[in-house]
């Protein structure tokens, strides 16, 4: 939520933001999430190019089931990366998701000042575009100063409780899968398609291809998922180091804000994100399918295989095996 919708808003808006709106855009995401950690548990999701497609999932309910933006139909095809694969599969899933708390995990302050720095430095040129696009309702510096640091503080322990909940694996039930899946078709059927027809034709065919290539990785993955490779223990000062997001964004917008800077920052980066989502996602199809079976022998054939492996799975020592031990 963090990253699809606060930093995308970069203020707050009086006549939908409330704690009732937000209330309700959080359960909204949670849905969606709950759609994308079980896609990844179901298909067993490792590699790059499988998170970003099960990126293009989360991005895909998002824009194309719940708002519906995308069947824009003077921008068409357009609105099928932006944003659904641009900002929310890129920078929310494969960015948010995976990247940060892959930093986080490697417990070393510089990078993860590094990386914070590199999120306020987008935050902030990302949120002078309202400027222009929204000049009226548009927040000086000290209303972005308040939106940044409160927005942030809710990411950070999100980020810690991922941690402290990493050894918990996720799982789900069959019947909540059903009821989600309900929900969303029913969403689709009732409400998605009487406003934008042309979903029928767009929808369903990517759904369908997304099946298609993460049931292929579900074959010839043999690791486990990536949600097993996010755990460990990360320091506290690595948290506190997030802080440096919020506090360059301010920085950066109040520069801007000074020299009075009115640029359309979002044609920028919808320029640059848009053909980078469309890009992965094509690449991320091929690589799934080019993908053979990971193959592992679990019975070594000779012997200094035995004696540098005595507790791999499946090993079976002999006498003169254990003797050399």
């Amino acid at each position: 939520m963090f990253y699809s919708e606060l930093i995308f808003w970069s203020r707050y808006r009086p006549e939908e933001d409330s704690i009732g709106g937000y209330l309700m855009t959080w359960l909204v995401y949670s849905f969606i999430s709950f759609a994308f950690l079980t896609a990844v548990n179901c298909f067993k999701v490792r590699s790059i190019w499988a998170v970003f497609l099960c990126g293009a999932l989360y991005g895909w309910l998002t824009e194309g089931v719940i708002v519906g933006t995308m069947y824009n139909y003077e921008a068409f095809p357009f609105y099928i990366s932006w944003t659904g694969l641009a900002w929310h599969a890129l920078i929310s899933v494969l960015f948010g998701f995976y990247y940060v708390r892959k930093v986080l995990l490697k417990n070393s302050p510089f990078k993860t000042v590094c990386l914070a720095g590199t999120i306020g430095l987008f935050w902030g040129l990302w949120a002078v575009c309202w400027w222009v696009e929204e000049p009226g309702m548009s927040p000086g510096l000290l209303g972005f100063a308040l939106f940044a640091f409160s927005s942030s503080l809710p990411l950070i322990v999100a980020y810690w409780l991922c941690e402290r909940l990493s050894d918990t694996l996720f799982s789900q039930r069959k019947w909540e899968m059903y009821v989600v899946t309900l929900l969303f078709v029913s969403y689709f059927l009732f409400l998605t398609l009487p406003a934008a027809p042309v979903a029928a034709l767009v929808l369903p065919p990517l759904m369908l291809l997304l099946y298609l290539s993460l049931s292929r990785n579900r074959r010839v993955e043999t690791r486990s998922n990536i949600l097993e490779s996010l755990v460990g223990s990360v320091r506290l000062q690595n948290y506190l180091c997030l802080w440096f997001a919020p506090l360059v964004a301010v920085v950066v917008y109040g520069i801007l804000h000074f020299l009075n800077v009115k640029v359309h920052t979002n044609i920028f980066v919808a320029a640059i994100t848009t053909p980078i989502g469309a890009i992965l996602f094509v690449i991320s199809v091929v690589m799934v399918f080019k993908t053979r079976p990971h193959k592992y022998s679990y019975f070594p054939t000779t012997k200094q295989a035995h004696v540098k492996n005595p507790e791999e799975p499946g090993f079976t020592q002999s006498a003169s095996n254990k003797k050399e031990c």
